[in-house]
């Protein structure tokens, strides 16, 4: 994360389950976000991530999470 505020980042659109539920559906803005390891380390980079994302107010835009 570049450490500036929501505010400054540029917009995403609304979820996906939003969009297509308008007939909004746009493929090229879907969003993932994948964490791996298996591993307490890995669990609380990962939960770290989350809560960053979270804090920034993007965890509502994320449509698939793969762990």
């Amino acid at each position: 994360m570049s450490g500036r505020p929501a505010q400054d980042l540029p917009e995403f659109p609304k979820s996906l389950r939003e969009r297509e539920r308008r007939g909004q559906a746009n493929r090229a803005w879907r969003v993932g976000l994948a964490l791996s390891g298996g591993g307490i380390r890995s669990a609380t980079l990962s939960l770290g991530i989350l809560q960053g994302v979270a804090r920034q107010g993007l965890l509502d835009k994320i449509d698939y999470l793969s762990t």
